[in-house]
Parts: C-alpha cells; structure tokens; sequence
C-alpha cells in the first residue's frame, strides 16, 4: 500500500494514524471545491505533516487518512499529546477559515500498517457516531460492531416495498412513496456499518428507481443543482445509513417540488396560449371546443387550468375582453357600430347592443356620446 500511495512510509515500523471524517458540502462551482480542499489540505499539513515526519492521503470524500513516524524518538504519551493538541488547533482552525466541521480520531499508540489496515472500515464505520469538532484519542482495538438482526423474510419484505415504489412512482403518488423511503430509513438507519450489503441493495434499488423517474420528468439538471444529484451513485458520500436514506427522501421531495413548478410552468404557457388565440381570433370561434383543440388539452381539463390561474372563467374573460375592446373602439374611432359588432364576433349589431347594455347600463351610442 505505501508503495502504491508514493509514501515514504515503513510499513516494518509501526506507525501513528490520524483519521479526518468530513461532511461532503456541496458548492456553487468546481472550482470553489477545489480552493475550499486545498485550503484544508494546507491545514493538515500546517498542524500535522510540519510537526510529525507524516503524509496525508484522502481515502474517499468522507475520510482523509494521516500517518506518522517521528525521525526522533519520542514517548509514545507525548506523541499522543502533540497529535491531540495539533487535532484542537485544527479543528478550530477549520472552523474560523473555512466554516466547516470534523471529526477527528487520533491512535493512542502507534501500531503496525497491517493492523490498521485490518481494522479500517471498523474505524470509519465508528467515527460516524462522532458528533461535529469532535476530537478522540482511541485504542486500536478489535471490537465487534453493534448490528441489527434482520431474519431472511424480514428482508424479502422490506425489499417487496422498494419494488412497490416503481407503481407508486408510476402514479406518481407522492405521500405513498415518501412513507415507503421513511420506513426503510427507520429500518435500516440502525445499522452500522456503511458495508452491509442489504442496506446497500435497498439504497440502489431506491436510487435507480428515482433516476429513471428523474429522466423521466425531465427534471434532472434542475434537480441537480437543487440537491446534488451525485450522490445517488455514490452511497460512500454518505456518513451513515440513516443520512443516506435521509438523502434519498430529500431527492424525492424535490423531485415532487420541482416536477408541480414544471407543471405550474406549462399550465401557464397554455393559458398564455389560449389567451393570444382569442385575442387573434376575437372575430371567430373562439368556442371552449376550438380552444382545447388548440392546446391538445381536455375542455374540462382547460376550463380548471384557465381559472386557477386567471380567476375567471374563459367565457368571462372573452366577454371581459369584447367589452374592453368595445369600449376602446368607440370612444377611440367613428367606426359604425354594426361594424364593431362584427369585429368583435358578435352575430348581429341587436345582440351586441344587449351584450354591452347589460355590462355598462348604457347603449353603445349612448356609451360614445356620454362624453361628448
């Protein structure tokens, strides 16, 4: 491994770890992920790498790994003080010049590459109960992880319900899918270890369901920059099962969000639609039939959209609309009025003068030289 790393590392000597858990955040360009990294790892090597002859290499997005073998012979408890005083001054140092949080975990004794490396993933999957800027010097020790029991049919049953979202998503059933993720969060979030492979199973099969759907909709690169899509491929972005899970319901919350603003979006290009085919056809047939057939929507389905938006009906809005225009036309011109009547799409000039009457109280002579 320290050949493969380009480390100067000797793995027949022991060696002094210390392990940096993060939080993956999420930010507005690549670049300013890169700045933020370097700027940590200039941190790691400030209080760390300067003080102890050591190197640093980050294992995934969640963890980066330091080791140590002092040139000089030191006490093993003043090695361990050194490390647990630089681990402070980072911590605090982290937070003051890039806002952020860690967990750290130093050996409390040096120890053989091998051993380390046996026991890795215990580690890892430990420090995951550290709360933020926590700091712990621990023991290298082999201890069984806290697990829960989950019998053969217990799991068939609860990956029937990842195969039930498929329908549910085909319906587009918003509150059935969101229980479903929440009880497998509360089912598995108990479990330790982010290797266990069922929980794995039950996290892909979620997320490969919500990105068909994602593409689906039509929604992706919105979604993307509203969460952060990438994790649903990558479950070791996550620190633990319950924030995995957690993930995935958020996902899904926003998938709902953001597919009702993109339906939001197309009832109001329909009705904007709608409302330029009457002005256009104001003379014609502008009947509720001739409209829905404009916008391929059904009459029923066009009326609801049109009022919602509007506050009116179409009908009301036509005549609200005739009537604007009527006034317009003859206060604003000498056109005849029988003239007007047929602009307006109105089959004679009697019916228009009871259609205006009835909306102004006066006739539409009367209504032209009422301000003469």
């Amino acid at each position: 491994m320290a050949k493969e790393l380009e480390i100067s590392i000797d793995p027949k000597r022991k060696l002094w770890y210390v392990i940096f858990r993060r939080e993956v955040m999420q930010y507005e360009s690549y670049q300013e992920e890169m700045n933020v990294i370097k700027r940590y790892y200039a941190l790691i090597e400030k209080y760390f790498v300067d003080v102890m002859c050591g190197t640093f290499f980050e294992y995934s997005k969640n963890y980066v790994v330091a080791l140590f073998q002092p040139g000089k012979l030191r006490q093993e408890e003043s090695v361990a003080r050194v490390l647990a005083g630089s681990g402070e001054l980072f911590l605090k140092a982290l937070n003051k010049n890039l806002g952020l949080e860690n967990s750290v975990l130093i050996g409390e004794e040096p120890v053989f590459l091998e051993e380390l490396l046996r026991e890795f993933v215990g580690i890892c999957d430990w420090m995951v109960w550290l709360g933020a800027n926590e700091l712990t010097v621990k023991k290298l020790v082999s201890e069984p992880r806290a697990r829960i029991g989950l019998t053969e049919s217990r799991k068939q049953e609860l990956f029937l319900k990842v195969l039930k979202l498929e329908f549910y998503l085909e319906g587009l059933e918003e509150e059935h899918i969101l229980a479903t993720i929440e009880e497998l969060k509360e089912e598995l979030q108990g479990i330790s270890s982010m290797h266990d492979l069922f929980a794995l199973e039950v996290y892909c099969g979620i997320s490969a369901r919500l990105i068909s759907w994602i593409g689906r909709l039509g929604i992706g690169e919105e979604l993307a920059f509203c969460i952060g899509t990438m994790n649903l491929y990558n479950v070791s972005l996550h620190a633990s099962w319950r924030e995995a899970f957690g993930y995935l319901r958020r996902v899904a919350e926003n998938m709902f969000a953001l597919k009702s603003q993109s339906q939001e979006r197309q009832n109001e290009d329909v009705v904007n639609q709608v409302k330029r085919y009457i002005a256009e056809h104001i003379s014609g047939d502008t009947s509720l039939y001739t409209l829905a057939e404009q916008v391929h929507f059904s009459q029923e389905y066009l009326l609801r959209i049109f009022k919602k938006r509007e506050g009116v009906t179409i009908l009301q809005y036509i005549n609200e609309l005739k009537l604007g225009m009527a006034k317009e036309l003859l206060t604003g011109s000498e056109i005849p009025v029988k003239e007007i009547a047929e602009q307006l799409g109105f089959a004679s000039q009697g019916y228009f003068g009871k259609f205006f009457r009835s909306k102004t109280g006066f006739s539409p002579n009367a209504w032209r030289g009422k301000d003469g």
